[in-house]
């Protein structure tokens, strides 16, 4: 690892010479922190299923929609599906799954279940969005079911389901998009015209959700144990880096509007979720949705699916060692999503590690909130350069993270 001698500009080289070298420019003091994962060994995810946390991974590399939809429990509206050609720069594959606007679904069962796991997809909604009703989900079925059901607006009893999902949301009298969880939980709150709607979790401040590009979007939900206790947990990444993260005693905030959860730092704890009051409820289905029913121009297109029992992290396009320092590649843009747990913003998941699981990543720390721009990115070795052009106030630090 080295840096530029010159004053001012810090260039971040991993690997060997020059194979991936970042600059930032910083507006700020707070910190973008991007974190790797498993992925991070598996350029352009090649392999990537071989691992022993991946159960499951889709990229919609088949021949026909008919194909794909054989593939997952069900489906809904597969006439509102097609493949395109246009994909993340990242990944290895020749197309994405594209939904135009109205509404179609893929549901996969995960069983046996399990009591915690990450699902992470490339996705990117066009530019015209003006609402998007519902999104990509997490849940769990007792019993199991091989296929979708909501039973939206009622609350869930604890023994029977659960379910949340991480959405772009408009808000309300504003052009503001931002990400948040929509949830359902049984202990949720009640709506003012008298339903159990999903309740709102946002971040703070809000993670902005770009419409028009290729976005890493990770989410985690761990199951309270015992069933008794209420320190369930879930959390969002954008890009690698962690937008929100809600469990026992932490975020600090207000409820407000009877359903919606905003950290403020001035309110209460959150004192965790209540997923369930038995075992035998546990995460045991992944719901991709893309319901726009009131704006049927909305189209969407995911790419690069996967879900494991840990971490996974955005792509990258050259092999990184997330256990023996950092290696070839970064591979993906920091986005500004606010304070991280240096910041104060957002409590790290274990006491100051940035992974429940305990195991190690690396985090590029880019001091200074920065948002970058990729350029030049290179093909899938070590030999290209990547490069993030910015100019620097602050600086630039790599972190291995673990308990």
């Amino acid at each position: 690892m080295t840096r530029g001698a010159a004053t001012g500009i810090k260039c971040l080289c991993l690997g060997v010479g020059l194979a991936a070298c970042i600059t930032v420019a910083c507006a700020s003091s707070a910190y973008a922190q991007v974190e790797f994962g498993v992925a991070a060994a598996f350029p352009r995810d090649v392999g990537l299923s071989s691992h022993p946390s991946v159960i499951f991974t889709e990229g919609f590399e088949q021949g026909s929609i008919g194909a794909l939809t054989s593939a997952w429990d069900s489906s809904q509206h597969a006439e509102n599906m097609s493949f395109s050609a246009d994909v993340p720069a990242e990944s290895a594959g020749a197309q994405s799954l594209y939904i135009s606007g109205g509404w179609a679904d893929l549901y996969r069962q995960l069983l046996p279940g399990y009591e915690q796991l990450y699902a992470r997809v490339y996705a990117k909604l066009d530019p015209s969005c003006t609402d998007v009703h519902h999104w990509i989900w997490l849940g769990g079925h007792n019993p199991p079911t091989a296929w979708p059901w909501p039973r939206a607006g009622s609350r869930p009893a604890g023994d029977e389901r659960w379910s949340t999902g991480v959405e772009p949301q408009w808000r309300y009298g504003s052009p503001e998009w931002r990400w948040a969880f929509y949830t359902y939980w049984m202990d949720m709150r009640l709506d003012a015209d008298g339903n159990y709607w999903g309740n709102t979790f946002e971040s703070d401040p809000a993670v902005p959700s770009d419409r028009g590009e290729w976005l890493s979007v990770e989410f985690m939900v761990k199951m309270n144990s015992p069933a008794s206790a209420s320190n369930g947990e879930q959390a969002f990444w954008i890009n690698g880096v962690r937008g929100s993260h809600y469990g026992p005693g932490f975020p600090t905030g207000t409820w407000w509007g009877n359903n919606v959860y905003g950290p403020d730092g001035a309110g209460t704890p959150f004192p965790g979720y209540r997923w369930r009051n038995t075992a035998s409820l546990n995460v045991n289905y992944f719901w991709l949705e893309h319901f726009v029913d009131y704006d049927a121009g909305c189209e969407a297109w995911f790419d690069d699916l996967v879900i494991a029992t840990e971490y996974i992290g955005p792509m990258v396009t050259g092999a990184m060692s997330i256990d023996g320092g950092v290696g070839t590649d970064a591979g993906v843009t920091p986005v500004d999503s606010g304070p991280t747990p240096d910041g104060g913003g957002v409590t790290p998941m274990d006491g100051g590690s940035s992974r429940t699981d305990g195991g190690p990543v690396v985090t590029d720390e880019i001091s200074g909130g920065c948002s970058c721009a990729l350029a030049g990115r290179g093909g899938g070795h070590g030999g290209f350069a990547v490069l993030l052009g910015c100019a620097l106030i602050a600086a630039l630090r790599v972190r291995r993270r673990g308990r």
